[in-house]
């Protein structure tokens, strides 16, 4: 499916709407009575006219994906939207169908997906792969550049991927002391991607003539790289302070630090005599300031931040906080886990990346002790500021253990049929983030309208609250946690089909986490299109093409590296093996 074919889904899916209320059974279809689009559709003659075409087509093609190109522009997305409530009651979410529909639509293997893809089930590819002739230049186009340069690239890669995978468990916390001494040239490489990628990352100083990509990052990161050279934390190799133009900070910085000893403010009046780009100089730094405490792109270095800091600089403006050094490292943290976001269109940081994997799990372990009664183990203001990043906090992860597993299974029990009685549900009590909250009750009026489907522009508390269960569900279903997430994921967007009849999620919508988990569904399946190889499960893949899940390249804030300039080229062999 293109995105060109779903561009006009919206009104579509309206028409289709219109053709049900139309066409119904019995005394709803009463003139000027009030129409739920949970209960209409049941009674709906278009329904089971759609369904009579749905058997020809099966009979004719002996499967149910019905193309776009269809002459009747309705058809395939009420296909697309009858599979989404199908697989969301199977999976324990009553989506309205009847006993009688469930049956109609299994007889025609509405959830078998095997028709797609079968010229190629391996759709994963090689995930170490690098195709040496292009590199994705500006505006995603292909373009040619220097074979000699990229295959060296290539054999270096390949060179340290073997190199490393022949450690033992023991020697790969030593990896970059072991090729160093190994190695020099395969060390010096490592040493130079090492910071390219923290360039690219966080905004430190960029080796001069050295160039990180998306795709080099993920090969990098996939071979263990960021394991063996750690670009950020105590271990890092990255000297944030190394670079061309630190004098010139360090020599105004002293102007600034002697002016606060003598007056005691960092603040300078209109009456000192000084040169006016010094001037210009504070109000960058304030700037700078300013946005590095929103977690937004600040150049100033950790060090030059925190010298800032002991000269009262932020104690001295009334719209800057005075940080302290852990709230330093914090909010640097988070501008990582923003720049990755931008680059690979989630927060859903793999253990590929160790760090910035470890500290988005922290802040989600911070959380769930917070709800257990663990008061202030996280300020409000960070959990506010790590969801607006994207940080989805309700995937089940971080609901308390005060809430138990049967809790759980019963409330997952009681929206999986019309006819289910909710029990008595104490989580709330036991939960301080929901506590007080009745939403038993709000979950009884909602499936009154014939349905256990929520979605978030309509109440987004229950909703979260609905997903974060069903969540936790698909957890101990897995102990493993694989895949649990992903199916988390395309039960929301299920959902939102089942409801609206198309995938155009209005960029307002309050689930931003499933915003950004679209978009880079989308993406995977371009790069699928294009013959690349990807990150997920040919099933996975299957099912979203199967609701309607258009290929569409994300487009995404343009993420620079860092325009500031190392001093070396290479390491310098004193540090490394003095």
């Amino acid at each position: 499916i293109r995105e060109e074919d779903v561009s006009h889904d919206n009104q579509t899916a309206a028409l289709l709407r219109t053709q049900h209320e139309l066409t119904l059974y019995g005394p709803e279809s009463i003139r000027g009575s009030r129409r739920n689009y949970w209960n209409w559709y049941r009674t709906s003659l278009f329904w089971d006219e759609c369904m009579e075409g749905l058997r020809f087509f099966y009979d004719e093609h002996q499967h149910t994906i019905v193309p776009r190109s269809d002459p009747e522009p309705i058809f395939p997305l009420w296909v697309e939207s009858q599979r989404a409530k199908y697989l969301l009651q199977q999976d324990g979410v009553w989506s309205g169908l009847t006993t009688d529909q469930i049956n109609a639509l299994k007889e025609v293997k509405i959830a078998d997906f095997s028709a797609l893809c079968d010229e190629d089930d391996d759709v994963e590819g090689d995930e170490n792969s690098y195709g040496p002739d292009y590199e994705e230049g500006r505006n995603g186009r292909k373009m040619n550049v220097d074979s000699e340069s990229k295959k060296s690239w290539g054999a270096h890669f390949n060179a340290f991927k073997l190199w490393y995978e022949s450690l033992s468990e023991e020697e790969k916390p030593h990896a970059s002391d072991l090729l160093a001494q190994t190695d020099w040239s395969d060390y010096s490489w490592c040493w130079r991607q090492c910071h390219a990628a923290s360039a690219l990352l966080c905004g430190t100083p960029n080796v001069k003539g050295i160039t990180m990509s998306v795709k080099k990052l993920k090969l990098l990161a996939r071979a263990g790289f960021f394991r063996a050279f750690p670009y950020n934390g105590r271990e890092s190799l990255v000297d944030e302070d190394d670079y061309e133009g630190n004098d010139a900070f360090d020599s105004t910085f002293h102007t600034l630090e002697d002016f606060s000893i003598k007056y005691g403010s960092t603040h300078i009046p209109d009456w000192y005599d000084c040169d006016a780009a010094f001037r210009m100089w504070i109000s960058a730094l304030h700037n700078g300031m300013v946005n590095f405490a929103k977690g937004d792109s600040c150049v100033l270095s950790t060090p030059q931040i925190e010298r800032l800091i002991l000269i009262g600089f932020c104690n001295d403006r009334d719209d800057l906080s005075n940080l302290s050094r852990g709230d330093v490292i914090w909010l640097k943290n988070l501008f990582e886990l923003k720049r990755y976001r931008d680059l690979f269109g989630d927060c859903n940081v793999t253990s590929d990346f160790p760090h910035l994997h470890e500290w988005v799990n922290e802040q989600k372990e911070l959380f769930r002790l917070t709800r257990a009664g663990k008061r202030d183990m996280i300020h409000a203001s960070r959990l506010e500021m790590l969801r607006d990043a994207g940080v989805d906090f309700f995937t089940g992860e971080c609901l308390p253990n005060t809430v138990s597993e049967s809790e759980v299974r019963s409330f997952c029990q009681f929206i999986s049929c019309p006819d289910n009685i909710s029990a008595d549900d104490n989580s709330t009590q036991n939960d301080l983030y929901w506590k007080g909250r009745q939403f038993n009750k709000d979950f009884e009026a909602l499936k009154s309208r014939g349905t256990s489907s929520v979605l978030a522009n309509e109440h987004e508390e229950l909703y979260r609250w609905f997903v974060e269960r069903r969540g936790k569900l698909l957890l101990m279903q897995k102990r493993a946690g694989d895949g649990s997430l992903w199916d988390n994921y395309f039960e929301r967007l299920a959902m939102f089909k089942a409801a609206e009849g198309h995938l155009n999620i209005p960029d307002d919508y309050p689930d931003k986490s499933l915003l950004m988990w679209l978009s880079r569904q989308q993406d995977i399946l371009h790069l699928y299109s294009a013959g690349q190889p990807l990150e997920i499960h040919p099933t996975q893949m299957k099912k979203l093409i199967a609701i309607g899940v258009c290929e569409s390249r994300r487009v995404g804030p343009a993420v620079k590296m860092s325009s500031r300039t190392m001093k070396r080229k290479f390491p310098s062999k004193k540090v490394v093996l003095g």
